[in-house]
């Protein structure tokens, strides 16, 4: 039916060759029903749109639906992006900032002059005098 006999190729058939002949099928058929059961078939025919305009109804009505949640995901998704980039980058510069103020507020420890006797000053100290460890006494060496 789709091909004349001389053209029929038993093993070499492609998807599209085969497809396109059952279309052909059954367009002849669907002429040949029409032919002889008019009212039938008008009856079959008027059906067969209502059932197919459903379909495509419902296949529309679900894409807007799906597209429509697609497009709240993006958007929600958008938002929650330029916060976390607000964030990461308020982070960064308290970061900075933090860092900025240790460095600025960090000062070396004053040096003090130590008295003659080599023993340190605890005049701004919390240490009592008494535990203070002389300096005499920390590197002595055994030697035989």
């Amino acid at each position: 039916i789709s091909l004349a006999p001389v053209e029929w190729t038993r093993f070499n058939i492609s998807i599209l060759e085969y497809s396109t002949a059952w279309v052909r099928v059954i367009a002849l058929l669907l002429i040949g029903f029409g032919v002889g059961y008019p009212k039938q078939a008008k009856k079959t025919g008027e059906l067969s749109v209502r059932i197919v305009n459903s379909i495509f109804t419902g296949m529309k009505t679900a894409a807007t639906f799906f597209y429509r949640r697609i497009n709240i995901w993006r958007n929600e998704r958008s938002q929650v992006k330029a916060l976390q980039r607000a964030d990461r980058a308020a982070y960064e510069a308290d970061q900075l900032a933090k860092s900025h103020t240790n460095a600025t507020n960090t000062e070396p420890p004053p040096v003090e002059i130590q008295s003659t006797n080599n023993k340190p000053s605890t005049s701004k100290s919390r240490v009592k005098p008494d535990e203070v460890i002389n300096s005499n006494h920390c590197c002595v060496s055994h030697s035989k």
